[in-house]
């Protein structure tokens, strides 16, 4: 592949149509992974100036019946959806579920309805990270991509000790802006949603339905060795299809957020997916409706004349570098009879803050900036609008960083970032 980076593109999509989901944008010189369409017909864009003639693009075709033929783990049914052996998983069964046995040799872990639970103290996919491991400079598998959180990029995430969870806001998937808020738990090793139920993937978790059983059972004796008639395992398989306790569906194509919201043993589709927009807010209301609080503000001993809770500390024109609010400004939210959330967004920033995190500004789903600061209760679980009634208002904003310095009483900092006109910003804003 050969292309000019900067203009030239090559866009793969899943289907036969520009309106079909966009599953690979590529160009310059990187070679780009293998893309799978698994709509049964895949459309491949060339969009080239006449700046620069390359060498374009060569691409090789191949059709299976099942993705990558289940990775010799599994067995392909009727309905082209493989049906993994053993601990394999993932939609082409090459996803080891219990990676290094989940460490049981070294008591971290051990296998259970193909996954790792691990001992107390351990977390990741194969229980690999320790808490009390105080060596470091080593990576450890945490979570892979079919095991709860979707594909996304120009997302925010924010670790929060008090509850050891990582929290992940926002982003973008090619095809859509995300607005769901999600959790990794590093207590259990698995995703959750805002609201505290666990997102299960597509890494082979859920049951099979009939069709597939009967694809399984038809070469059951062939290739394990059981009778196809009457056996404990045939009916075993059966009797799992049909346990109404527990029914899953698959992920439903298009949707942003892409995942399954498990309720003790009961298991539905995650709703949010808008008809006549591609926006997928993802983030699902919750019960507590009209639920409130408010931060106390913190004030500081300074001169009378100059007293604010707000500043411009750097602007990068030349007769304005330092400017100060004089007028006080109130650290309050916005309340609302309806509750309220962030607009689905990407390239925003986020920082940690007491008692929980704030985001702020980023680019929405209709192409417009955002200037809002937002504030996430990790306890209440809980949104809300802050900086409301500032006069001074930094401007709406992405790429942007957001830091906060001096522990539990100490200011936010705004700096940088990208303007509506496109131009780079190098002013400096702090609140709290």
């Amino acid at each position: 592949m050969s292309t000019e980076c900067s203009y030239d593109y090559v866009f793969v999509y899943d289907g036969d149509s520009f309106e079909s989901p966009l599953i690979g944008s590529f160009s310059g010189k990187t070679q780009p992974q293998q893309v799978t369409a698994s709509s049964g017909a895949m459309l491949i864009l060339l969009y080239s100036d006449t700046n620069y003639v390359l060498d374009g693009f060569r691409a090789e075709f191949f059709v299976t019946n099942c993705p990558n033929n289940c990775s010799d783990h599994g067995m392909c049914s009727p309905l082209h959806k493989c049906y993994c052996e053993g601990t394999w998983g993932g939609h082409d069964c090459g996803l080891d579920l219990c990676p290094e046995g989940c460490g049981k040799d070294l008591h971290r872990g051990e296998c259970k309805m193909n996954r790792c639970h691990c001992k107390p103290g351990y977390s990741g996919q194969a229980c690999s990270l320790y808490r009390a491991d105080q060596s470091g400079n080593k990576w450890h598998w945490l979570s892979h991509s079919d095991g709860g959180l979707t594909p996304r990029a120009a997302h925010t995430a924010v670790y929060h000790k008090e509850t050891d969870c990582l929290f992940v806001f926002g982003g973008y998937n090619l095809n859509s802006v995300l607005g769901n808020l999600e959790v990794y738990r590093f207590a259990t090793s698995h995703w959750e949603d805002e609201n505290g139920n666990e997102l299960v993937g597509t890494d082979g978790m859920g049951q099979p339905d009939h069709q597939i059983i009967a694809a399984v059972l038809d070469r059951g004796e062939q290739r394990w060795g059981v009778p196809t008639t009457k056996s404990i395992f045939r009916n075993l398989l059966f009797s799992i299809a049909e346990n109404s306790t527990l029914s899953i569906r698959h992920r439903a194509q298009g949707d942003g957020s892409g995942h399954l919201q498990r309720l003790g043993r009961d298991v539905k589709l995650r709703e949010g997916q808008e008809e006549d927009a591609h926006l997928h807010r993802g983030v699902e209301e919750s019960e507590e409706q009209g639920q409130t609080w408010d931060l106390e503000r913190v004030n500081i001993e300074i001169p009378e004349e100059t007293s604010h809770d707000v500043e411009e500390l750097a602007s990068d024109k030349e007769d304005s570098l330092v400017e100060l609010l004089n007028e006080p400004f109130e650290f309050m939210e916005k309340k609302s009879d309806t509750p309220l959330q962030p607009a689905p967004r990407y390239g925003h920033a986020s920082c940690i803050y007491p008692g929980g995190f704030v985001i702020y500004g980023g680019k929405l789903a209709d192409g417009s900036f955002s200037d809002d600061l937002w504030f996430y209760n990790v306890t209440e679980r809980t949104w809300s609008l802050r900086a409301v009634s500032s006069v001074l208002r930094p401007p709406k904003l992405t790429r942007h960083t957001l830091t906060l310095a001096g522990g539990d009483e100490g200011w936010l900092y705004l700096f940088g970032g990208s303007t509506i006109g496109g131009e780079f910003s190098s002013k400096l804003f702090r609140i709290r």
